[in-house]
């Protein structure tokens, strides 16, 4: 991993990116304004030449990486190159005296730097409770995730996905209810909401507001039947049917683990259900039941169910987090029932358009702390 400097700085400069194009990642301000590099030396990490430049009496250390400028002369040409960008960034600094304001954007000066946008998955349960999945939690199993122990779990969960420092949050919700979390989340960063039990309030809006990201997004989505499945659902007989297989086959979802028991430990539940191994036996419980259902022998109407109930239905909320524009520095981060990652984490570890990050280390952080 190559390290970057990191300083803040106008956005109309970062639109005269060809000012700064081959040295500078990302960008921080330090103090009132960009200061002078000062103390160019070579540090070697990772095998490509590194440029750090401390500057007196400041905490930051800012480090530059120019790969393929391991020799002297090329070294030396590095120095120049970082020279030149301070006299110009500095320049364009007291010249406009333009208002400085916080971005993560940046332009790649690596020719091998990744195109590839970070993308973590955090599995949960369901904070509040809805019983909208397969899997019911009775009453006396449900916590108060308002109460202690659990707030102090949650807010240490928040503080440790923070350090991932995710610029996108997607949640659970349909993009058809986007003005209204809109509306929540800006009363919540205005100190004028109280969050609510739901995890996309509990992690999503805290997370959000801690970064003041502009917006939580939302990319849920409920799938598509078959048409033939529909007609199902309008018959009461055949419905009956469909549902007495559901609940009594031999190899029915509620005869797999994941059945509902009552959490402990929010953090402890957290590790568990994005444990790799958990997630990949989960994806075993759409192959079996109601996935084998027939109506006729040699017919697929367990297929057709399961197809538009859960493989169009996580397809679609990789469609709607593809659309949210991004960028390869850009780190999103996707709050979302623990199910989805049975097909979603998948998705994004063979995709050329996302780079796949585990919550695990992140999690048992939050455990330490």
């Amino acid at each position: 991993m190559i390290a970057m400097a990191e300083i803040k700085m106008d956005a109309r400069i970062i639109d005269q990116k060809r000012l700064i194009k081959g040295a500078v990642t990302e960008y921080w301000q330090l103090g009132e304004k960009i200061f002078p590099f000062q103390r160019i030396y070579q540090q070697d990490i990772t095998g490509r030449t590194q440029f750090a430049v401390d500057q007196p009496g400041i905490a930051h250390h800012l480090i530059f990486s120019l790969p393929g400028q391991e020799s002297s002369t090329g070294f030396r040409k590095g120095i120049r190159q970082l020279i030149s960008i301070s006299q110009q960034v500095d320049h364009l600094y007291e010249s406009s005296k333009i208002q400085w304001i916080e971005t993560r954007r940046a332009c790649n000066f690596s020719s091998g730097h990744s195109s590839q946008t970070k993308m973590m998955t955090l599995g949960v349960f369901h904070f509040a409770y809805h019983n909208l999945d397969a899997v019911k939690t009775v009453d006396q199993d449900k916590i108060s995730v308002l109460e202690e122990p659990f707030q102090s779990e949650i807010v240490a969960i928040s503080e440790a996905i923070a350090e991932y420092k995710p610029t996108i949050i997607a949640i659970e919700v349909t993009p058809d209810k986007q003005s209204t979390m809109d509306s929540l989340y800006s009363l919540y960063k205005n100190h004028q909401f109280d969050l609510k039990k739901d995890e996309i309030y509990q992690l999503g809006f805290r997370i959000g507001r801690y970064f003041n990201l502009p917006q939580i997004h939302c990319v849920n989505d409920w799938g598509r039947h078959y048409e033939s499945i529909d007609q199902i659902f309008k018959d009461s007989t055949r419905a009956a049917k469909f549902e007495q297989y559901y609940l009594n086959s031999p190899d029915s979802v509620y005869q797999t683990p994941g059945s509902s028991k009552r959490v402990s430990s929010i953090i402890d539940e957290l590790l568990v259900l994005n444990d790799p191994d958990q997630i990949k036996d989960r994806l075993s419980v759409y192959l079996l039941n109601p996935f084998k259902y027939e109506e006729e022998p040699g017919d697929f109407t367990g297929v057709d169910f399961e197809t538009g109930r859960w493989f169009s239905r996580n397809l679609r909320i990789f469609r709607n987090i593809q659309r949210i524009p991004h960028d390869a520095n850009d780190r999103i981060l996707l709050i979302i029932g623990r199910e989805h990652l049975n097909l979603l984490n998948p998705f994004f570890e063979v995709s050329k358009e996302f780079e796949f990050v585990s919550p695990l280390p992140y999690l048992k952080n939050a455990k330490l702390n």
